[in-house]
This record gives C-alpha cells, sequence and structure tokens, in this order.
C-alpha cells in the first residue's frame, strides 16, 4: 500500500530529514497550490517548508493516497520523487532497500553471530521494537515481537543462547533471548516515561540496565537495574544533580561495571557524568574538564584498570565536538581526538583489549547538510580516523559497535532520509562495507 509520495527540493544545504537532527530545524512557512518558494521554484503540491538559520533548507510533501512515481514537472524544476510503502523505503538516489528505521543498538559473540536492535520509523506509524540477527550468512529480522509498540535502544549478549535488549514502552522494556526466542522479562515498574537506554552482561547471571525515569529534556533522575541470575532489581544511585540521565553502561565482571551519561541533560549546562560499580555500591567518579554543554554516550572497558567513555562537547551546536575520556585504573584523563573528526559527536565504543577498540558516531556534513559518519580507530597509541561508508548524500550516523576479533565487527545506525533508514556496516579486517 502506497502511503503517499515526498517531494524534496535538491538543492545546495538540503536537509532531507527533520526528526533526527542534532541541531534545531524551526518551521519557516507554508506554502500552498501554485506559490513560488523562497528558493526559486514553483511546486503545485501543498507544502511545509522547513529551514535552518536563514533561507529555504527544503520543502517536504504528504500527499496520502496519490501514486507513485514523479512528474516530468518534478524533473525539470530538480524535484525527487521518494515512494514511502509500509515495510520498506525505496530512495530514489540509491537501488539499496532498507527499512525505515532506526538501529541503536549491536551486540556480538563471533563473527557468525550478532544481534542489532533498534525501532521501526513508518511513516503515520507508531514506533515499533526491532530486532535483527546475524546468522552468519545474513540478516533475519525478528517479527511477532511483544510489546509490538516499543523501542530499543541497547542490547548485550553473553553467548548464542543469552542476551538482552533494553528500551521502553510506556515505561521500561527488557526483553531476554533464551530457548530459542524473545520475550519479555518482567522488571520493576518505574512508571510511564521512564526508558532503559543502555545495557550490559558479564555473565548469564550478571547483567546491568541503565536509563531514567520520568525521561524529559533536562528533566528526571537516572536509573539502574541489576539482574542477579535469577531478577531485575532496582539499585540505589548517589545523588547526581537535577536532570541526570544515565545513556551508556559496561562491566568488565560482577564487581566492576561503569556508568555514564550527563547531568541537567538536553540543556546548555549539561555535564559529562561518570557511576562506578565496585561491586557493593555505586559512586560518582568526577571526569576531567570536558568543556560546555557535554554529555558521555557511551562506555566499554576491557578490564577494571582500563576504559574508555565517549561523547561530545558543545553537543547538539553546528561546532560540536568528539570526546573521548580514558580510565587509566587510577583517573579519567581526556585523549586526543584525530584532526580529520573534529566536528562532530560520538556515541558508541567498543574494545577487545588495551591495544584495540572502536569509537563511533557523526560528523561533517554531507552535499545535502546533514552528517556523516564518523569511525575511530585504537592501535594502542593513539585514536585515528579510519574511513567509512555513507548512504549517499543521505550521509548517516553509527550509534553502536561491536567487535568480536581483529578482522570482525559491527556498527550501527542509520541514514538522514526524509525517515531514517537503517544503516549496517561491518569491518572484514581491512575496511569498513555496507552490509
Amino acid at each position: 500500500m502506497v502511503h503517499g509520495v515526498l517531494a524534496l527540493y535538491r538543492r545546495p544545504g538540503l536537509l532531507t530529514t527533520v526528526r533526527h537532527l542534532c541541531y534545531p530545524l524551526r518551521l519557516h512557512g507554508f506554502a500552498s497550490e501554485n506559490q513560488t518558494d523562497p528558493a526559486g521554484g514553483t511546486e503545485e503540491r501543498v507544502a511545509t517548508v522547513i529551514s535552518k538559520g536563514a533561507g529555504l533548507v527544503a520543502l517536504i510533501v504528504v500527499l496520502p493516497g496519490l501514486a507513485a512515481g514523479g512528474s516530468a514537472a518534478d524533473a525539470a524544476s530538480g524535484v525527487q520523487t521518494v515512494v514511502v510503502r509500509t515495510g520498506v523505503r525505496v530512495p530514489a538516489d540509491t537501488s539499496a532497500v532498507r527499512l525505515n528505521a532506526v538501529l541503536n543498538g549491536v551486540a556480538a559473540t563471533s563473527s557468525q553471530r550478532a544481534w542489532a536492535v533498534g525501532f521501526t520509523d513508518e511513516f503515520g506509524q507508531p514506533p515499533g521494537q526491532l530486532i535483527l540477527q546475524w546468522n552468519g550468512a545474513a540478516w533475519r529480522q525478528w517479527s511477532g515481537l511483544r510489546p509490538a509498540d516499543a523501542s530499543l535502544y541497547g542490547v548485550a549478549a553473553t553467548s548464542a543462547t543469552n542476551a538482552w535488549a533494553v528500551g521502553d514502552s510506556d515505561g521500561v522494556l527488557i526483553m531476554r533471548w533464551s530457548a530459542g526466542k524473545w520475550q519479555r522479562s518482567s522488571s520493576p515498574d518505574e512508571g510511564t516515561g521512564s526508558k532503559l537506554l543502555g545495557v550490559a552482561a558479564s555473565s548469564a547471571r550478571s547483567a546491568w540496565a541503565v536509563g531514567c525515569v520520568s525521561c524529559v529534556d533536562g528533566g528526571g533522575h537516572p536509573l539502574a537495574l541489576r539482574w542477579n541470575g535469577k531478577s531485575w532489581l532496582n539499585t540505589k544511585l548517589p545523588r547526581t544533580g537535577p536532570g541526570s540521565q544515565m545513556l551508556g553502561v559496561a562491566a568488565s565482571s560482577a564487581r566492576s561495571a561503569w556508568a555514564v551519561g550527563c547531568t541537567r541533560c538536553a540543556t546548555t549546562g549539561s555535564k559529562a557524568l561518570i557511576l562506578r560499580w565496585n561491586g557493593t555500591v555505586w559512586r560518582v567518579v568526577s571526569p576531567p574538564a570536558t568543556g560546555s554543554t557535554a554529555q558521555l554516550s557511551g562506555v566499554a572497558a576491557s578490564s577494571a584498570r582500563a576504559a574508555w567513555a565517549v561523547g561530545c562537547s558543545k553537543c547538539g551546536r553546528s561546532s560540536g565536538r568528539p570526546l573521548i575520556l580514558r580510565w587509566n585504573g587510577r583517573a579519567w584523563q581526556r585523549t586526543s581526538v584525530p584532526s580529520g573528526g573534529a566536528d562532530g559527536q560520538l556515541s558508541g565504543v567498543a574494545v577487545r583489549s588495551g591495544r584495540s577498540g572502536w569509537a563511533v558516531g557523526s560528523a561533517g556534513h554531507s552535499s545535502l547538510g546533514v552528517p556523516e559518519t564518523l569511525i575511530f580507530r585504537w592501535n594502542g597509541t593513539a585514536w585515528k580516523r579510519v574511513p567509512s561508508p555513507n548512504a549517499g548524500a543521505n550521509g548517516g550516523a553509527v550509534v553502536s559497535v561491536a567487535v568480536t576479533s581483529g578482522i570482525s565487527a559491527w556498527a550501527v545506525g542509520y541514514n538522514f532520509n526524509d525517515e531514517p533508514q537503517t544503516l549496517v556496516l561491518r569491518w572484514n579486517g581491512a575496511a569498513w562495507k555496507m552490509s
């Protein structure tokens, strides 16, 4: 069933996505039939004009019930037509067919077994939880997941038979992979508006899930749930300040874990937040100076004495900067960022040892003015930017990364179409490739 046709102006600086950009957009105006738009083109459809700063950025048209395809007038005026269908999107500028969805997390236990999670983003439909499985040859989408109306933000796996995925569905949501199927796991009721944004497991009997209670921009307070092998239990957290949220968690053992996030989240006063689990209690650990409007989105640990945390400073601005912190066993220290990725932000990190690691995010701008994929590699001495593919001019944001060996790693996220599409990248030991 065709939901409609969206016509986008292909001009320098065009933005083809609205909801998932890290910088703010504002409504520029409303154009009706036969109205000439401010950039000089004539559009004979009802349209909403979106702008970033001064001048026209994009003209987005939604016409339910129209047939597929564009007109000759569209082609002559530089308008590109994209058809929205249930389940998949076929962009006009690429032959690839991908899910209309965002991937937020990936976990792998071997080169033959991996999971990727997120949520579907179909036009006019509520988000639906999404779980993909890699079987060594292809990705498979799991169907019939319950609850259907839900979003997943993180996944962790300890073996082929044990995995966790977390998110929200009118409150916290925990899904468990066991006995060959995904099922909802019982968890403490933290109320509507609460979310789990990250999960880590050191064994089948020990796992952590973190997020926030009453999550709103600049509000709420952090949440940490612990799996003891039998049930999920709420754990006490230290005072962290107003508007705090935990965005990522890593555990190297049942006695050692890190959780990262921000205080005064989503405000210009946002500060990086780090908590440490010592086997008995969580304690706040002071981060180094991180600049204004900072947050930490991902953390990874290879041992109790070695860990990395990534995020951004000046987050949400066009001048945002990737942020990388390193735990040396005694204190967190800020690490230099490669010159090729000075603008942007990091969302996820994964390590194999003290000599090997990956950090992922987004930076720069494509010809359409949207961010492009960003991947750094740690070689034991320094972080270096490595080439990473994009979805053409629609760019991309890499949200999560998982590594199993020097020749096998996965990174997932989404591209910046008018509706986001899944983005899956694979490291083959020599280069990152689209999967």
